[in-house]
């Protein structure tokens, strides 16, 4: 593996809102299914974190592991945005 670096402000808030558009993407296609805006919306932010993330790994299995790892922090930062909401 690589050395691990921080990502800029920048690229973690694209992950952040590339992670929440594909949440309410996958409850809207869920609720009322697949139709143009809800496919391209996923499509944006899903080839938004690849490509992070296809940018930042060496090999096949840090690729997946990248993605996989900004996925979840910009699910950290939704939550912490919404916790530092609530606490002020």
């Amino acid at each position: 593996m690589g050395n691990k670096f921080e990502r800029s402000l920048f690229l973690r808030f694209i992950s952040s809102v590339a992670t929440l558009a594909l949440m309410f993407t996958i409850i809207y296609v869920i609720i009322a299914g697949f139709d143009l805006v809800s496919t391209l919306v996923l499509v944006t932010a899903f080839s938004s974190l690849a490509g992070q993330a296809i940018f930042t790994g060496e090999s096949f299995f840090e690729c997946v592991t990248v993605f996989l790892e900004m996925l979840v922090e910009g699910i950290a930062s939704i939550f912490e945005a919404i916790a530092s909401i609530f606490s002020s």
